[in-house]
């Protein structure tokens, strides 16, 4: 990837949105329900990012006031932001955590150059297409792709462990999943059934 390219059959339905306390730069330049790259990265508009806030903050409740989420991956992850901060986080449902992840700048930067495709995981997301027979295959706007069992729950790294996911259901879970193991002591078996 050395640029972004917008997905012209993938896109959200809402408007403009611009996350709590945060710069509108994104907004300004009408990322707002636009995917990018096969859906390596899209940016929330007015109706996906109230309703994956209201996800993150109940997946993660440790998360400040003023967390709000700016974009989400191929892998189901969310870009967050903090107010006014200019670092942003990135919460994932396959690992259960949420990570420093890199400064606005950084982030802009690595959109515009290779770094993007690294920074987001691209080589597994390009991997997985070609598991599944779809390389350079394009992500609905609600899809993501996720592992088969999270990563905190026993679950295994690799292509092979990785499935198609709607993303409202993939956050759904998580922030039920969370709730139910968030106080277990490190290494407790859990049975996940369905």
């Amino acid at each position: 990837m050395s640029a972004l390219i917008v997905d012209q059959s993938a896109r959200g339905s809402g408007g403009r949105y611009v996350p709590e306390g945060f710069w509108p730069g994104y907004a300004d330049a009408g990322y707002c329900g636009a995917s990018f790259n096969g859906g390596l990265i899209r940016f929330h508009d007015d109706v996906t990012g109230p309703m994956y806030r209201r996800f993150l903050l109940g997946a993660f409740p440790q998360l400040a006031a003023g967390t709000d989420v700016l974009a989400f991956d191929w892998h189901g992850r969310q870009i967050a932001t903090q107010g006014g901060s200019d670092r942003l986080l990135l919460a994932d449902p396959g690992t259960g955590e949420v990570v420093q992840f890199t400064t606005v700048e950084e982030f802009s930067t690595a959109l515009r150059l290779d770094a993007g495709h690294a920074a987001l995981d691209g080589a597994l997301f390009d991997a997985w297409r070609e598991h599944v027979g779809r390389p350079g295959g394009q992500l609905p706007w609600d899809g993501a792709v996720a592992y088969t069992v999270p990563l905190y729950a026993g679950g295994q790294p690799g292509v092979e462990q990785l499935e198609f996911a709607d993303l409202e259901v993939l956050w759904d879970f998580t922030e039920q999943l969370l709730d139910q193991v968030r106080d277990l002591p490190p290494g407790t078996p859990i049975r996940i059934s369905m």
